[in-house]
């Protein structure tokens, strides 16, 4: 009996979290959300392509990508479907431990820790009614904005770099260190 609730568990532990990757994940393909998923290989192609070694803007790119595995941002201008992602982010949030480390004006910063709780290696924020008129080359005003950084040692002098190289939200630079 105790194998067999220690099993139920156990799926259930595990099945949650990947439910509210799932959910997350459903809005890539989404034709109302505006999504853009970059990873490490693609980082890496970036940093040999057309970056300066001698721009200190470039260096500080350079040097944030290399704590950064992936970047996942949605945008939507519908209403039903921003309601849809606050609830999966607020599902994720819950679901995987993260801290709330600023929560102003619609917009909310989380924060995952090592096992140490030293460094960043999760960082999320979701902005409802931003007043970004132009985002991934369309210009529109966006409901909701979701952003997800993971990595190693996410610092805000690496969110900063990315957000002016990538031309990301502004909102990310004001989260607490």
């Amino acid at each position: 009996m105790n194998r067999l609730t220690f099993l139920c568990s156990l799926t259930l532990l595990f099945g949650c979290q990947l439910m509210a990757q799932t959910t997350l994940n459903s809005f890539e393909k989404h034709e109302e959300v505006s999504s853009v998923i970059l990873n490490k290989p693609l980082f890496e192609i970036m940093a040999k392509v057309g970056l300066d070694t001698s721009n200190s803007k470039d260096l500080k790119f350079i040097s944030a990508i290399d704590n950064i595995d992936s970047i996942r941002v949605f945008a939507t201008s519908d209403e039903d479907i921003s309601v849809a992602l606050r609830a999966s982010v607020d599902d994720y949030v819950h679901q995987n431990s993260f801290t709330l480390t600023h929560n102003r004006s619609g917009r909310q910063f989380f924060k995952k820790y090592d096992k140490e709780n030293k460094n960043v290696n999760e960082l999320l924020m979701f902005s409802e009614e931003t007043n970004r008129t132009k985002f991934f080359w369309k210009n529109k005003r966006f409901n909701a904005v979701f952003v997800q950084l993971s990595g190693t040692n996410i610092t805000m002098e690496n969110v900063s770099a990315l957000v002016e190289r990538l031309d990301l939200p502004k909102e990310l630079l004001f989260s607490n260190n």
